[in-house]
């Protein structure tokens, strides 16, 4: 399971915010706590390093009113997807 810190709302984009240990509760780390489909984070998935998912390629960092709509109980457990990014960013979902 990826956990991120705190320091996820402020910038997404530094590896010393990832904390890659077990967990052992059951939240499924692979989908959006937003719209629940995959988020594709590739360190949930076991397919590669920070540093190869998608997250580490955006020039802007995640906004926080975005990060604030994932549920309290989920935050910091779950990735957001890149779809609720970009639906983000246009408008689609309420900030």
């Amino acid at each position: 399971m990826v956990e991120f810190s705190d320091a996820m709302s402020t910038n997404i984009n530094t590896n010393s915010d990832i904390n890659t240990s077990s967990n052992t509760d059951t939240t499924n780390d692979q989908i959006c706590p937003i719209c629940q489909q995959l988020n594709q984070c590739v360190i949930s998935r076991g397919q590669g390093s920070i540093n190869d998912c998608w997250c580490m390629r955006l020039e802007e960092k995640i906004p926080d009113e975005l990060l604030n709509m994932v549920p309290a109980d989920l935050r910091g457990k779950a990735c957001v997807c890149e779809n609720c990014l970009q639906r983000y960013w246009a408008g689609e979902l309420n900030h």
